[in-house]
């Protein structure tokens, strides 16, 4: 009997590593992967505070910044394929103040100062990606966080919600904001030009809308970024 148990009890040990679970590497998983499931169920915050501890552990994992990226921009509302299906149909209107950035008002999420601040978020971590990680699909999704960024900083002094922006809302725009405003449209157009707009089907036409925005912006008399700015949105 004693030699029994003392069989049953190797046997055990030689299961269980003598004290380790052999078991672990089946309850083991890929937080980007839990991460995506909660993207899918529409859980952003859920994936941001999985992706924050984990990027806690490995600093600089470039899938865990990727998707983080990816979920603070979905908290704000901005999904980067659906953007870039609705930049296709967005179309300026004929009237004054119409053009390509306030085409897009109506596919953008509510403008408020907490999905400003997410976008912008996700563009400083993308920005955080090294050069080899900047694949063309990451390029299409900063250039269209970039573009959207822009949209809602310009929706935001919509304030009456007419769906354009007057001379008296655009004193509302300081300086700083439109010359950042402008680099980032410069940017998300240099980005896809650089082969961004190949990551997707619709790349091409939002490569060729975010080229109009700029060159409609630059065209515009004055030598200031907000002067631009202006003279673009109100004509």
């Amino acid at each position: 009997m004693a030699l029994k148990k003392i069989t049953i009890a190797l046997a055990l040990c030689a299961l269980t590593a003598c004290g380790s679970n052999v078991y672990a590497p089946l309850q083991s998983y890929d937080p980007a992967d839990q991460a995506a499931r909660y993207l899918e169920k529409g859980k952003p915050q859920e994936a941001i505070d999985l992706l924050e501890d984990a990027l806690g552990d490995d600093a600089g994992n470039s899938t865990y910044i990727s998707m983080l990226a990816l979920a603070y921009a979905q908290r704000a509302g901005v999904a980067p394929i659906d953007f870039i299906e609705n930049m296709g149909s967005a179309e300026p209107g004929a009237g004054a103040g119409s053009n390509e950035i306030t085409a897009l008002f109506a596919v953008t999420p509510p403008a408020t100062t907490s999905a400003i601040e997410d976008v912008d978020y996700a563009i400083v971590l993308l920005g955080q990606l090294p050069a080899e990680a900047l694949n063309n699909a990451e390029m299409l999704k900063l250039s269209i966080f970039q573009t959207a960024s822009t949209v809602l900083k310009i929706k935001i002094l919509d304030t009456d919600g007419d769906g354009t922006v007057s001379a008296a809302e655009m004193l509302n725009l300081s300086s700083a904001t439109a010359e950042s405003i402008l680099a980032g449209l410069i940017n998300a157009s240099a980005l896809l030009s650089g082969g961004g707009s190949s990551a997707s089907s619709g790349g091409e036409a939002a490569a060729s809308l975010i080229s109009e925005m700029v060159s409609g912006i630059n065209g515009q008399g004055g030598s200031t970024a907000h002067d631009k700015l202006s003279g673009y949105l109100q004509n």
